[in-house]
């Protein structure tokens, strides 16, 4: 049982650490990308995405502090962290976020295009079939009220004949003792 880490131990633990940082860098443009997409704006919902990816990042040190360092909170282990953060936000990110953005931009115009479309041909068949459609309507609902031989049957109580079934919609419009 050793307390103190060993001096290979210490720069592998930094090394992941560092590589742990640079992967949150891109989990953290992955996720403005995603808000990118979403809601067209960079700003919108940024708090909300920063609480997110803080979240995450929490859950994400303490189970790399639990399997790297058994649980031991260890400096290198957070220094190695930003060192990876930085390395990604000033070589990595200034060259991919802005072609992304450029990209999903493009990809938007297209698919609005596309959108407009569908939507005008929507119209157009609307357009075609609303007068049929409407005539057909009219055509069931004279058929439905035409028909007077349909029989509605339910129960009635009264005081002095006991049970009675009334029928709606006898030619008679009596109601039968049975």
């Amino acid at each position: 049982m050793s307390y103190m880490p060993t001096l290979i131990f210490q720069l592998v633990c930094f090394a992941y650490s560092a590589g742990l940082g640079f992967s949150l860098g891109i989990v953290y443009d992955l996720s403005r990308m995603l808000f990118f997409i979403l809601t067209g704006n960079d700003k919108k919902h940024q708090v909300l995405r920063d609480i997110i990816y803080l979240l995450f990042c929490l859950l994400a040190d303490f189970i790399f502090v639990l399997v790297m360092s058994d649980g031991q909170f260890l400096l290198y282990i957070f220094i190695g962290q930003f060192i990876g953060l930085a390395v990604y936000f000033y070589s990595v990110s200034p060259c991919i976020f802005p072609a992304a953005r450029a990209a999903i931009i493009h990809l938007r115009g297209h698919v609005a295009a596309v959108y407009g479309k569908i939507l005008s041909i929507k119209t157009a068949l609307y357009k075609k079939t609303s007068k049929k459609m409407c005539r057909i309507r009219k055509i069931c609902k004279k058929h439905l009220h035409i028909r007077r031989n349909i029989v509605y049957n339910f129960l009635r109580r009264t005081i002095f004949d006991g049970l009675i079934l009334k029928k709606r919609g006898d030619e008679d419009g009596k109601s039968k003792k049975e």
